[in-house]
């Protein structure tokens, strides 16, 4: 053998007998318990491989469901209320937006009963809140338009309502109001105030949760009038009225149900710090 070999020889003896070691300490600790020890870097901070009750937990993320028109589905866009419902759930609960343009609770009702047991029978879905915000299409009951009587709309209302098991948290959303100071008014005629107020009617008699999103918006307006309004185009909301929609369910969520709140609800899968230091399983 060249004298210029023995470095790479005693390089490979080094290598063969750490696997080795390592091999035996495999064995060795698969014996005692099924564990191999924690590297050093982890038991220098006190962590144990098997002691994971402070981190993570079972199971798998809620779902929080949106059912609407526009309102909903527009809410989806950066800055938007559903977009800042996620973030607020973040990690905690998986938000479903079923909001759909142009969608009156008659179109709404054929949509949910179709939706909500196929989310919840067929791909077993854990549906924690169900979100119902219908109305302002409803409110054209200009001559030829796609208006809702309000009889028929709060009989809408209600049949989603019943659809749903007497365990199921669910909230109603009232219609919110148009741009007062937008001229010409081209929503003249549409009755938002009155299907409003079907809405709180229908929550009174149900004993069910209602966002008064009306009332909000109008005595949110004088204020919000040197901010640019609550409205991107009269109708529909801009930032500033996103975030008074955002607010107002999720103060609604926190004070129905506080254990809905986000500070009250497990972390879906470990942080890296807590698989870093603390071992944690990769588990829901």
């Amino acid at each position: 053998m060249h004298a210029s070999e023995s470095p790479v020889l005693r390089y490979v003896l080094v290598l063969l007998t750490a696997l080795f070691g390592l091999v035996l300490l495999a064995m060795s600790s698969l014996e005692s318990g099924g564990r191999l020890p924690l590297p050093g870097s982890l038991k220098r901070l006190g962590a144990s491989a098997g002691d994971v009750s402070a981190v993570g937990g079972a199971g798998s993320p809620g779902t929080v469901v949106m059912f609407g028109d526009s309102l909903t589905e527009f809410g989806w866009r950066e800055g938007g209320w559903v977009h800042l419902m996620s973030l607020w759930y973040e990690r905690k609960l998986d938000i479903i937006n079923r909001g759909f343009g142009g969608y009156t609770s008659r179109w709404g009702l054929q949509m949910f009963s179709q939706v909500y047991p196929a989310l919840v029978d067929v791909h077993r879905l854990n549906v924690e809140l169900v979100v119902l915000w219908y109305g302002d299409n409803d409110a054209n009951m200009i001559p030829n338009g796609p208006g809702v009587p309000q009889d028929e709309y709060k009989s809408n209302l209600n049949a989603m309502l019943s659809l749903l098991p007497e365990s199921q948290r669910v909230l109603l959303i009232t219609p919110t109001p148009v741009d007062p100071n937008q001229t010409p008014n081209p929503w003249q005629g549409w009755r938002f105030d009155e299907y409003a107020e079907a809405v709180r009617s229908i929550g009174a008699e149900r004993g069910v949760p209602v966002v008064d999103l009306y009332g909000a918006f109008e005595k949110a307006i004088p204020g919000a009038e040197a901010q640019g309004g609550l409205w991107s185009d009269g109708l529909h909301h801009n930032a500033l009225g996103n975030k008074l929609v955002f607010s107002e369910i999720s103060k609604k969520i926190a004070e129905t149900w506080p254990e809905m709140h986000p500070n009250q609800l497990h972390t879906f899968y470990p942080q890296p710090s807590d698989i870093f230091y603390h071992g944690a399983p990769i588990v829901p």
